[in-house]
C-alpha cells in the first residue's frame, strides 16, 4: 500500500490540483480550488470503502497542508523575468 504522502499526491493529480513541471517533474498547484475539494471527497470515500486507512479530518488535513508546500511555479524552470 502506497504511504500517505504518496496517496496524498495521487489523489491530486488525479483529480487535476496539481501537476509535473514537464521539464524537471516537480509538483506544481495547478490553482484550481474545486480540483483540491475533489480530491477532499475522493479520499473521504477511499476511506469509506476500506481501501485507504484513516479519518476524513485527518485526510483533509493532509490535503490542505499539501497544498500549502506546493508552488504553482516550478523552482528549478529559469525565471522569465530575471531575463
Amino acid at each position: 500500500m502506497q504511504d500517505q504522502r504518496e496517496m496524498v499526491d495521487a489523489v491530486l493529480q488525479d483529480t487535476g490540483a496539481i501537476k509535473e513541471c514537464p521539464v524537471h517533474g516537480e509538483l506544481l498547484d495547478n490553482l484550481d480550488s474545486g480540483a483540491v475539494e475533489e480530491a477532499i471527497a475522493e479520499g473521504i470515500r477511499m476511506i469509506e470503502g476500506g481501501e485507504m486507512s484513516g479519518d476524513a479530518e485527518e485526510w483533509e488535513r493532509r490535503i490542505r497542508a499539501r497544498m500549502v508546500d506546493t508552488p504553482d511555479e516550478c523552482p528549478l524552470c529559469p525565471d522569465p523575468d530575471r531575463g
